[in-house]
């Protein structure tokens, strides 16, 4: 534990600056060739950095404290089905989408077992506020463009996807910047808010509700704001269950008019022919799943979907209620982890910004599936802030001073 003595000014931040810088390049596996193939050398290029540290850490010292238990439970049982699916029919798997799945799950180990410094969060928020700026930049050059706003991704949701997680680190930052850092971070901020609504992302959009109505809630009541993650599950349950009945009712023809004049988007947006099979299909084999990389076209004739859009039920058709169950456990485990750091801003706007991504998981996939770029930058969030309740909690055990504004 000698690296939590060092002074906050020793932190390594040209290391850090370079770690995110590499995070933020990763995004441009999501647009044109020949950007695309750098891209996706340099998300490689972090599965091995990750990799490293690992063993960096390992060589030194890594910490499982008791209150990580259920987190870490999570995260090895869900690594252990899959590559024990995997070895007893590895002719019936995706090894790319296994691996993906491995190395997302080390990335996250190797961010909760680094000791994160104020400085180098600051450097994350400064970084991410100064990319949301040069795309506000690049919105304005393109005419500001108020529908379905997608920059230089190919995609408007996966631009909605990646604001809003760039918003964390600024938003959790902010409150200990200097007057010219909260400036360009409360530039950044609202600008992030405006580019999502441009985007025209309602996912997105429902995210960034869900985490500022959680801050309020989190305001009022710490035992009402704990309550909300299983709120959000049993919602995501329900949701998907009965998605696709809701779309044969009459008197939401209104509903659908609405957002089709607002978002120039259909209420029901076709993920409702995809559920229903989907979860028909699941059942068939509800224990184990069927296959990792399962898609659409495996099992909807004809289809054009090329993925699941509901991050729980891709887990459940590949690894069953099993696999969904040790991704809940995951869950559960982040969140207790969470709950014990509150008082910390980084930890407290994670806490928030989680049960947003909870909700957005019901409706696409970025934490292991399609938009692992994002997810990245997504799981970089929640370990930084795992990470700094492990650190804080053992820095106030040993009655030492904690860093102001950590």
């Amino acid at each position: 534990m000698e690296d939590l003595h060092q002074n906050e000014k020793d932190s390594f931040k040209l290391p850090a600056a370079f770690f995110f810088l590499l995070l933020l390049f990763n995004m441009f596996t999501l647009t044109e060739e020949p950007v695309k193939e750098l891209a996706l050398l340099t998300v490689d290029a972090t599965y091995m950095l990750a990799i490293f540290a690992l063993g960096f850490l390992a060589a030194g010292r890594m910490h499982f404290p008791r209150q990580f238990k259920l987190f870490y439970l999570g995260m090895l049982s869900l690594a252990v089905l899959y590559v024990l699916m995997f070895i007893f029919s590895p002719a019936a798997h995706d090894r790319e989408i296994l691996s993906t799945i491995l190395l997302v799950l080390s990335f996250l180990l190797a961010v909760v077992q680094m000791p994160w410094k104020n400085t180098q969060l600051d450097i994350f928020a400064y970084m991410s506020a100064g990319l949301i700026l040069l795309i506000l930049v690049h919105w304005l050059i393109d005419g500001l463009q108020m529908v379905q706003f997608q920059g230089l991704i190919r995609n408007p949701t996966i631009m909605g996807s990646m604001l809003a997680a760039l918003m964390i680190f600024p938003i959790a930052r902010f409150k200990a910047a200097h007057l010219s850092g909260k400036i360009m971070l409360g530039a950044a901020i609202g600008s992030g808010v405006l580019l999502i609504y441009a985007s025209s992302t309602r996912a997105v959009l429902l995210l960034l509700i869900i985490m500022a109505g959680s801050r309020v809630v989190l305001h009022l009541s710490k035992n009402l704001f704990s309550k909300l993650f299983y709120l959000v599950l049993a919602f995501n349950l329900i949701f998907t269950l009965i998605y696709g009945s809701l779309s044969r009712v009459s008197f939401l023809e209104k509903f659908n008019e609405w957002s089709l004049n607002t978002f120039n988007k259909s209420l029901f947006s076709g993920r409702q022919n995809i559920w229903d099979k989907a979860i028909a299909h699941g059942a068939d084999n509800p224990l184990f799943g069927h296959e990792i990389g399962i898609l659409p076209k495996d099992f909807i004739e004809g289809t054009h979907y090329v993925h699941s859009h509901n991050q729980y039920l891709q887990i459940f058709l590949e690894s069953g209620l099993v696999g969904l169950a040790s991704f809940i456990v995951l869950l559960f485990g982040i969140w207790t982890v969470l709950m014990k750091g509150l008082d910390l801003p980084i930890a407290r706007w994670a806490a928030c910004y989680f049960l947003g991504l909870l909700f957005y998981e019901t409706v696409d996939m970025s934490l292991f599936h399609y938009q692992f770029s994002v997810g990245l930058l997504q799981w970089l969030i929640i370990g930084a802030a795992l990470s700094t309740v492990m650190y804080t909690t053992y820095l106030r055990k040993n009655d030492q001073e904690t860093p102001k504004n950590l």
